[in-house]
């Protein structure tokens, strides 16, 4: 590069070199030229006086002449030699130093060229080996992410198996302990089996015992029932035998005895009543006790009969009781087990997380690295798009190069052909110097001058004085031009400094409008650049017809012939290119419906990027063509040009204006045949020998010209174009014909026939055109509505077509119009409207901000829920008796339907919720519509205001609206949601089973109990145990509020501009804020994991 950089400051030294060069040439030029007509003025003095003195004004020219001018002229004819030589030897020292100056240029050129083919070489091989080593990096980076996953994978694989093998450990240990434990509680049954063995062998020998003596006092009993029965048969029977005896007594002893007997009858009656009450009254007593007796056995085998059925009911609980311990056992055991899985999960996602955290610093190290592999990926890119630029750049240079060397050489060609013709002039000037030596004598006789000599002098001096004046006049022209220039340069500069502001104020939404109208300027531009350029080429073209009027051929040369060729191409393209831009420009405003808008749209995205080369291709070749006048190199940037604007499809998209392919066509038929006219004149001007062949063809040129410039001011109806197409094409194929022969060298008779005949059938046709159509054409209004705004007028500019187009589209805005309203429509709705979104952001906030309060105290609420459940599952923890329910399969399928109905109702009532919510925030940022402009400023204006007026209202009904049926809709559904998910969560409370992790024992209550309210001295808050509740408590919300700011991190959305330099600073920020909220997240549940681990240690030694 600094080679090159280098290259180019001495090219452009070079430049400023061959400048100067040129202007001494230029001033050079000048001094022969003065020479020369000084010369020419001895001549014809020295004609004059070697005329014979017959007549009185030449004597008297004789008489006027003074040694003292003819010393003075002498002395100038010295001086112009002394002059000449020195020109002569600056010449030659300016054509070594120009020819050494161009040898060591195309040197260097050369060397560059080479050094540039080796660097591209050597960057050819590096980037090579680049994408080599871009390639290896990018294997590596797969094997090693491969490795990385397949390692992860036996990770996950192994980790998985140690956090399964250290539960079953844990299981094992446990189910050893229980077997202890069992095996202790065997042992100790056992011992108290044998205890309650011997206690009730003891019992046993008690009972028989008593048995025994029961059973022998029966017997006795029974003994004495059968003495006392005996005994009373007996008393019976005594009683009979003396009833018996004491009747036969009285019978044989009634007389005999008397009263003396009776007493001892009275004594043995009352001991045999005494007797018999006796025995009544046992037997009596032995009823009682026999009747006590059965009753109490009745009593006792009742309560035996009870003491059975109650037996075999408490053996049937005992085995429901068995078998509930077993199956809460079995679920105790399954507890246990999940319970040391999740630990053994806790314990590998710990080091998980270790390992991820780890594994994400490798991983922010090798998307480090990507990411500079990419940037270096995308540097190389930049750099390989640099270096073709500069590639193509360095041809382009070394083109334009050549074709200034090119330029060059045949300036010096020019150059020297005005050298030999400098030359012919110093051979003819010391030729008259000789004769004037010759005749010196003579004219040192004569004393008497003429006034006729002294007159011409006298002109020649007021000529001289007046090129001088025209000479200071031209200077002070060029001042103010200057001057004028540089007003413009600032003009321009501060135009377009406003325009990039301006620009810049304009949002993105803009941005097409912004690039429609560059488009539109482009176009407008590329036909002001080609008007000028044609402009400039039919001034030449009419120099060349003046100098073919008066035949100058000592001014034309064949370089002259073959620019004027390049000149007539050169406005053939121009023209194309100007009505093509032309007719792109009127497509593009024109269009101002749906279907235009999508063509317009299409057209420009097309256009662009050609439209800014053509622009510039234009201004090097107008610029070229004004400094130089040598344009044959850009003639193949400029028909590549062409070739892509034609490339650019408006077919089928909207109406062009009536009658302009008409004027294309015929000014291109005009601009051809005023070519061909020039290349006659300067072809017949430079080679006089030849002359006469082209005058007949130059003749019928100027004839069919003169027919088609009466052509190009009309407009004719449509049917003609075909026919005036073939006219145009004819006119260039003479034109390209012209060219062959000229530069070929190929002048024959039959193909100046052929031309000429080529040019009679174009005069016919045209005549034909102007015979037939002649009225058409000599209506002014409609025949000039193209007079100056097509190519071809010397007044062209973007006011003037503007009108002719809006003379044909006088119902409707043109497009840049449609667009301008539009821009002022929604700028004003905007600065209108300002006032209202201001108080409606005020209002927002204010809703954000109660809707942030609401969803803070959903969170509490919804903490406090938590907090209820957990009270719940220790209150059903925390029962001392089991209460056991059998469910039946269908009361527990009844309960899941309920409950999955119960989600789906508050899923329906979520998403109406989020309806609703959706609803209301369209309504809050509901886009204000834009309207179509009128045709009028005044009713852009007060449509404007009545929309905005109309948006504004419809916000506030809107607005309105919510406040009438959303929100009282949205409180209701808000409540019949918390309703139903209250009721949701209490039948799932009361259907969840206890955790064991969070059993809280009768006297760790009856200790919060106390500890809640202190008695003797007590204080609160010094049992271990509420301590760690409170810890817990604190840890949980703790990780709620964490994990609610993970969430509201993750589902933040943030809208990223990657066309600004700070994308990657705010990626980071994102990516930064999302670690920080995770890293608290997981802060949070180790804490909150390590307290639930101490209250649960505390819990188990406080139960042991």
């Amino acid at each position: 590069m600094k080679k090159y950089t280098a290259l180019l400051a001495k090219y452009d030294e070079m430049e400023k070199e061959n400048q100067s060069l040129r202007q001494g040439i230029y001033q050079a030029e000048q001094i022969a030229e003065e020479a020369s007509e000084k010369v020419k003025s001895l001549m014809k003095l020295n004609e004059a006086l070697s005329k014979p003195t017959e007549e009185p004004v030449q004597e008297e020219s004789a008489q006027i002449i003074d040694p003292a001018e003819l010393d003075e002229a002498r002395q100038q004819i010295k001086r112009l030699d002394s002059d000449l030589v020195a020109l002569r030897s600056d010449k030659g020292a300016m054509e070594n130093r120009l020819n050494e100056a161009l040898d060591s240029l195309q040197e260097e050129l050369n060397e560059e060229r080479q050094s540039h083919q080796t660097e591209t070489s050597s960057l050819a091989e590096s980037l090579a080996e680049a994408n080599k080593k871009v390639a290896i990096l990018e294997s590596q980076a797969s094997a090693v992410a491969d490795q990385a996953a397949s390692r992860a994978t036996n990770d996950a694989a192994s980790y998985k198996e140690r956090a399964f093998l250290q539960a079953e450990i844990a299981s094992l240990s446990r189910r050893v302990v229980e077997l202890e434990g069992s095996g202790q509680e065997t042992e100790t049954a056992l011992e108290e089996l044998t205890l309650d063995k011997e206690q009730l062998l003891e019992e046993k020998e008690i009972l028989e015992e008593k048995l025994e003596e029961l059973n022998l006092d029966l017997e006795a009993s029974k003994m004495e029932l059968e003495e006392a029965r005996l005994d009373l048969e007996d008393a019976k029977a005594q009683a009979n035998s003396f009833s018996g005896r004491t009747l036969s007594l009285d019978d044989d002893m009634s007389g005999k005895t008397g009263t003396g007997t009776g007493a001892d009858a009275d004594d043995v009656v009352k001991s045999l009543s005494l007797q018999n009450s006796r025995l009544r009254e046992a037997i009596l007593r032995l009823r009682e006790q026999s009747n006590f007796e059965k009753t109490d056995l009745s009593r006792k085998l009742r309560g035996a009969e009870k003491d059975a059925e109650s037996g075999r009911e408490l053996v049937a609980e005992v085995e429901t009781l068995r078998s509930l311990k077993a199956s809460l056992e079995a679920q105790n055991r399954d507890l246990q087990e999940t319970v040391d899985v999740g630990s053994a999960f806790e314990g590998m996602v710990e080091d998980l997380s270790d390992r991820i955290i780890s594994l994400e610093d490798d991983n922010a190290g090798l998307r480090q690295s990507i990411n500079d592999l990419e940037e270096a990926a995308e540097l190389a890119a930049e750099m390989e798009e640099v270096q073709a630029d500069e590639a193509k750049a360095l041809m382009r240079d070394l083109e334009s190069r050549d074709t200034k060397i090119l330029n060059l050489e045949e300036a010096i060609k020019t150059q020297r052909n005005r050298e030999e013709d400098f030359e012919r002039t110093i051979f003819n000037f010391r030729r008259s110097i000789e004769t004037l030596k010759e005749e010196k004598a003579s004219l040192l006789s004569v004393v008497e001058g003429g006034e006729g000599e002294k007159s011409e002098l006298i002109l020649a001096s007021q000529k001289a004085l007046a090129q001088a004046a025209a000479l200071v006049d031209s200077a002070a022209k060029m001042k103010k031009m200057e001057s004028s220039a540089m007003i413009n340069n600032l003009v321009t500069e501060s135009c377009g400094l406003l325009a990039e502001r301006l620009e810049e104020l304009l949002p993105d939404a803009f941005e097409e409008n912004i690039a429609e109208t560059k488009v539109e300027i482009l176009l407008s531009a590329i036909s002001n650049k080609a008007c000028a350029s044609l402009k400039y080429i039919m001034d030449i073209f009419s120099m060349a017809s003046e100098r073919d009027e008066n035949f100058d051929k000592d001014n034309i040369s064949e370089v002259s012939m073959s620019n004027m060729l390049n000149h007539s191409k050169l406005a053939l393209i121009a023209s194309k290119i100007g009505f093509r831009a032309q007719t792109l420009l009127i497509a593009i405003l024109t269009a101002n419906d749906d279907e235009g808008n999508v063509k317009r749209k299409s057209l420009v995205k097309q256009a662009q990027q050609t439209l800014y080369e053509g622009d510039n291709c234009l201004r090097v070749t107008l610029q070229m063509l004004l400094e130089d006048g040598l344009i044959e190199p850009h003639l193949t940037s400029t028909e590549q040009l062409l070739t892509q604007i034609e490339t650019i499809d408006i077919s089928g998209g909207v109406d062009l204006l009536p009658g302009w392919k008409w004027t294309e066509l015929a000014t291109l038929v005009y601009i051809a045949l005023r070519g061909s006219v020039a290349v006659v004149a300067s072809a017949s001007s430079a080679k006089s020998n030849e002359g006469g062949r082209y005058s007949s063809l130059a003749t019928k040129l100027k004839e069919a010209l003169s027919i088609s410039s009466k052509l190009t001011a009309c407009i004719l109806p449509a049917e003609k174009c075909g026919e005036i197409s073939q006219i145009q094409i004819l006119a260039e194929r003479i034109l390209n014909a012209l060219t062959t022969m000229v530069v070929g060298g190929g002048v024959t008779s039959d193909a100046i026939e052929d031309m000429e005949n080529m040019v009679h059938s174009i005069s016919a046709q045209l005549k034909d055109f102007h015979s037939s159509f002649s009225p058409t054409m000599e209506d002014k209004s409609s025949g000039h509505f193209y007079a100056d705004c097509f190519v071809g007028s010397n007044s062209y500019s973007w006011e003037k077509l503007i009108e002719c187009i809006q003379i044909f589209y006088q119902d409707q805005d043109l497009s840049f119009q449609l667009r301008a309203g539009e821009v002022r429509e929604k700028i004003t709705e905007a600065l209108e409207s300002k006032i209202s979104l201001t108080d409606y952001k005020k209002k927002l906030e204010e809703t954000r901000k109660a809707l942030s309060a609401r969803n803070v105290e959903l969170s509490m609420q919804n903490k406090r829920i938590v907090e209820l459940d957990k009270l719940l599952k220790q209150s059903d923890s925390e029962k001392e008796t089991v209460q056991t329910k059998e469910v039946s399969s269908s009361a527990f399928e009844m309960k899941e339907k309920e409950n999955q109905m119960l989600t789906e109702a508050m899923e329906v009532l979520q998403s109406q919720v989020d309806e609703y919510e959706s609803t209301i925030r369209a309504l809050k940022d509901q886009p204000k519509t834009s309207k179509t402009p009128t045709k009028r400023s005044s009713a852009r204006r007060s449509s404007t205001h009545t929309t905005s007026l109309n948006v504004s209202d419809i916000f506030e009904s809107s607005v309105g609206m919510e406040a009438a049926i959303f929100r009282p809709a949205l409180s209701g559904a808000l409540s019949e949601a918390s309703y139903w998910r209250s009721m949701a969560v209490q039948d799932a409370v009361f259907g969840l089973p206890s955790l064991p992790t969070l059993n809280v024992g009768r006297s760790d209550q009856d200790n919060a109990s106390r500890s809640a309210q202190p008695q003797e001295g007590t204080e609160l808050g010094n049992e271990p145990s509420i301590l760690l509740k409170s810890d817990i408590s604190q840890r949980m919300r703790e990780l709620a509020l964490a994990g609610a700011a993970v969430r509201s991190v993750k589902a933040g959305i943030e809208c990223v501009d990657l066309s600004k330099g700070n994308c990657r600073k705010k990626l980071r920020e994102q990516k930064q804020s999302v670690s920080t909220a995770s890293h608290r997240f997981e802060v949070a549940y180790g804490e909150a994991t390590s307290c639930l681990r101490q209250f649960v240690g505390f819990d188990q030694m406080r139960s042991t």
